[in-house]
């Protein structure tokens, strides 16, 4: 059993419905000990957080303007709604 038959077996898992779900597949040791696992270099996971840091800070920015967005929309609505009710 190859490292592709055994992301088969977990792919296949994933997709099965919840009530076929009774066990988790059983994987021997040997096969988990033979399969290579690829990880990257110290330096390049540092870069991957620095930039994952970087993408969730501009999304929360994003966030910010979208919600400042909502509320200025809202006062709006408001303001055209008292207008003509006036």
């Amino acid at each position: 059993m190859g490292s592709s038959d055994l992301e088969a077996i977990f792919i296949k898992y994933g997709l099965i419905t919840r009530e076929e779900k009774k066990q988790m597949p059983k994987v021997k040791q040997n096969v988990i000990n033979k399969t290579m696992i690829a990880v990257s270099l110290f330096a390049k996971q540092g870069r991957i957080v620095k930039r994952m840091e970087h993408l969730l800070s501009l999304y929360g920015a994003l966030e910010a303007r979208l919600q400042s967005a909502e509320d200025e929309r809202g006062r709006l609505v408001s303001a055209v709604m008292a207008g003509v009710g006036g």
